[in-house]
């Protein structure tokens, strides 16, 4: 599958215990997920510069992506806005 974003170099897909896979998009500085019951894609856009590299999940299910040390707390926030969105359901 294509990402939504072409262009963004997405690497390092993670499959999460969700059976969802999470990838970086360095270029484009952002994180996105599938969803593995209905295949969509979404992105989550962090700030510009970020340009996150690594991704894990912790103990917790969270998810955590390397970015530019300059702009981690930014990074930080966007990502975990984007995840509460996406299990309170209105992404």
């Amino acid at each position: 599958w294509d990402v939504p974003t072409l262009g963004s170099r997405p690497h390092d897909p993670l499959a999460t215990r969700d059976g969802a896979i999470w990838w970086t998009g360095m270029f484009a500085s952002l994180v996105g997920r599938r969803d593995p019951v209905t295949g969509d894609l979404k992105e989550f856009k962090l700030p510009e510069g970020t340009r996150p590299h690594g991704i894990a999940q912790d103990a917790d299910g969270n998810i955590w992506a390397s970015t530019d040390p300059a702009h981690i707390d930014q990074a930080f926030r966007a990502l975990k806005e984007g995840i509460e969105a996406l299990r309170s359901g209105s992404r």
